[in-house]
């Protein structure tokens, strides 16, 4: 009777045994949960940038109207009361060519030129408070002339209450369920250094904290 042989196949010619599988399954486990919050974070971080980029180019827009259109079209920041708030562009109810003589009035739903809902962006973020804070509201709204200027409801050059010369209006939002250090809403003091500055950078990174900045020639931008 002829005697049988056994051939053993090599190593790397085997399949993967339960155990081996396994492990690797807890390995991966453990890389995507160490690595989903660094992802989750990095994620609303660009949504918020986006978001800011997004209400800078409305001023931009909206100036860019009131040039075009040579009449005024006025502003209002809805700081978060029960809710996240909100920046509105509309125009005077008289289309009027000065921001003394214009007409505001409230727009109803769809009647805004440009509207950002801080609800309705998925985010975390609300606006928080603004400078000078008795401007910019609904009742004394901000106003772009027709020659591009951003300017109080008035018509008179804004004035900061706050230590930011050169800047007309500022306004800033973060995560309301985070409570921000004192200072962060500051501007850096007049000769401040570049430790100074950088600290309160890395402070305004770690709050997740974000301001917009509108002087009197209306080119806004965003500093964080």
């Amino acid at each position: 009777m002829p005697k049988r042989t056994h051939t053993r196949r090599p190593r790397s010619e085997q399949g993967f045994t339960l155990v081996e599988l396994m492990i690797v399954v807890v390995i991966v486990g453990m890389l995507a949960a160490l690595v989903t919050p660094t992802v989750s974070r990095t994620i609303k971080e660009n949504s918020t940038r986006g978001l800011n980029r997004q209400i800078v180019q409305a001023f931009q827009e909206a100036r860019a109207y009131a040039m075009g259109r040579g009449e005024v079209v006025f502003v209002a920041v809805e700081r978060g009361g029960g809710d996240s708030g909100s920046v509105q562009f509309f125009r005077s109810e008289n289309r009027s060519l000065t921001c003394a003589e214009g007409v505001v009035t409230a727009p109803g739903p769809g009647e805004a030129l440009i509207e950002i809902d801080m609800n309705a962006t998925g985010l975390e973020h609300a606006i928080l408070g603004a400078d000078p804070a008795a401007e910019g509201t609904l009742a004394r709204p901000l106003c772009i002339s027709p020659a591009g200027r951003v300017l109080d409801r008035d018509g008179r050059t804004l004035s900061s209450d706050g230590a930011c010369p050169g800047y007309n209006f500022r306004f800033w939002m973060a995560n309301p369920e985070q409570a921000l250090g004192a200072g962060v809403s500051d501007c850096p003091s007049i000769g401040a250094g570049e430790d100074e500055i950088f600290e309160l950078s890395v402070e305004r990174q770690l709050s997740s904290f974000y301001m917009i900045h509108i002087p009197f020639n209306g080119q806004a931008r965003v500093i964080q």
